[in-house]
């Protein structure tokens, strides 16, 4: 995922959740999940295939599992949700 636009989604000034040009790993965003989420299963698999997730941050989701629980869920609601998986605060 790269960051082209912020949007500020907390009052305070120096609250960054993204950062213009900021390159992070699709597994660990919610817009990377959301995305992969609308792939058809086929190609979501082989996406995914051997792919080892590295932490980007101590609660970044590293467990393929999981990740296709998130993915899932994510398809389901039409939107996906992370908590400091790519950016810690």
């Amino acid at each position: 995922i790269v960051h082209l636009l912020h949007v500020q989604s907390h009052p305070q000034a120096d609250f960054r959740t993204a950062h213009i040009g900021l390159r992070l790993p699709a597994l660990s965003t919610s817009g990377g999940l959301t995305m992969l989420s609308r792939l058809p299963e086929l190609m979501l698999d082989s996406l995914l295939a051997g792919y080892v997730v590295e932490p980007v941050t101590p609660y970044t989701i590293t467990d393929m599992g999981a990740l296709r629980d998130e993915i899932r869920r994510a398809r389901e609601r039409g939107y996906a949700f992370t908590d400091q998986q790519s950016i810690l605060g």
